[in-house]
């Protein structure tokens, strides 16, 4: 049962279809206000994406540069002091790469990471301490140089993990791009940055470390997958960048170079310097590509909510307009088009409109409508003649 206030709103036809245009502009801008939202959540998660790969991106710097500064410092422990130039610069290096990844760090405000990144500057400050004092081993200085290389790691799964790289973002795109560029090229340069030269592969023929080996297959494995996906992009989507088709392909050469070098002419470690350029150019290469769709998913996703709030702009003025239409428009009422008489003249085109509707005429609407009538002539000519009559004198 409806109450008897609305059973009186809704008796009348105008109010009824006023109603329809309320509840069908809530039917439509319900659905549409949701997907609003679920759309502002994945541009926001395509913006946190793109951010944690910049930091992502500082930290494989930071890592390169260590992987760099490394050599020299175990030669200037060693007792080659004609290297100390070269390691200041390398050293540098590694400061500049530091301050640009805590920077990031910080602009996202992972504190998490941030934690993890003042350990990191900790351990290079006592690190440079004992490259300093010349009291360090030659094998200490490796060790800690592959610790600090292991904590930027730290960080970089932490940055990947608060941005979604590796969860939501990798599931939406393609994880094996995700996959080969937060773990296995890294792992790989890293390694490849290790790799012992030829005369101490010749005093020790299993210096060579194994692992590696079975990382550049791998690396070369997920390069030929990522090809293949490239390769069977559809007729509408744009053709792949041809940068990271070449350093791809260069990273399986040298995936296969570096497990069997006497074939391609080469010794051990020119294999390995090889394979390592190859997998830091493809990650490069393979960082802008990922960054690449993560900018044209944000463009698709804005045109999407602009798509929507057109929608729902175009639904508001519909059910307005209806239910302007809906609604009955206000009419003058008889009493306010008639004039009121203030004069003479009026009175008398009063008199005389009274005068017309007597009896028998022709606005005659029977016995008691001209009872009536007569009545308020009467009634009219007796005001009137008491308004000309003269009034006596008033006594002094």
């Amino acid at each position: 049962m409806l109450p008897a206030p609305l059973k009186r709103l809704l008796a009348q036809p105008s109010h009824r279809w006023a109603l329809l245009a309320v509840l069908g502009l809530a039917a439509v801008v319900t659905p549409l206000a949701e997907v609003w939202r679920r759309q502002g959540l994945e541009l926001q998660t395509a913006f946190d994406a793109r951010s944690a790969l910049q930091s992502v991106a500082a930290g494989l710097q930071t890592q390169r540069a260590l992987s760099a500064h490394r050599p020299y410092a175990a030669a200037v422990l060693a007792g080659r002091d004609q290297q100390e130039p070269e390691r200041l610069r390398r050293q540098q290096a590694v400061d500049s790469e530091v301050g640009t990844l805590v920077a990031s760090l910080e602009a996202q405000r992972l504190h998490r990471a941030l934690d993890e990144a003042d350990q990191l500057r900790n351990e290079w400050t006592n690190l440079l301490e004992g490259i300093g004092r010349r009291k360090m081993p030659a094998a200490a200085s490796d060790a800690a140089h592959d610790l600090l290389i292991e904590q930027v790691f730290v960080i970089m799964d932490l940055t990947a993990g608060a941005g979604g790289l590796q969860g939501q973002v990798g599931r939406a795109f393609r994880a094996e791009a995700w996959t080969l560029a937060m773990q296995t090229l890294p792992r790989l340069a890293a390694n490849l940055a290790r790799w012992p030269g030829d005369a101490a592969l010749s005093a020790d023929p299993l210096g060579a470390n194994p692992g590696t080996l079975a990382q550049a297959r791998r690396a070369a494995k997920a390069a030929t997958d990522l090809l293949t996906t490239l390769d069977a992009t559809g007729a509408d989507e744009p053709a792949p960048d041809p940068a990271i088709v070449h350093a791809l392909v260069a990273l399986q050469q040298s995936a296969t170079h570096l497990a069997t070098p006497a074939a391609a002419g080469l010794s051990p470690a020119a294999a390995a310097r090889r394979a390592h350029a190859a997998s830091v150019e493809a990650h490069r290469a393979l960082i802008v590509h990922l960054d690449a769709g993560l900018v044209q998913a944000t463009s698709a996703l804005r045109l999407e909510r602009l798509a929507v709030a057109a929608a729902g702009l175009l639904a508001l003025f519909i059910a307005a307009f209806a239910g302007s239409m809906a609604l009955p428009r206000r009419a003058a009422s008889p009493s306010e088009g008639a004039a009121v008489p203030d004069s003479p003249s009026d009175e008398a085109s009063t008199t005389a409109l009274h005068t017309a509707t007597v009896p028998g005429g022709a606005e005659s609407q029977g016995p008691a409508s001209d009872l009536l009538l007569r009545l308020r002539r009467r009634a009219t000519e007796a005001e009137a003649e008491s308004a000309h009559r003269p009034r006596p004198p008033t006594q002094p």
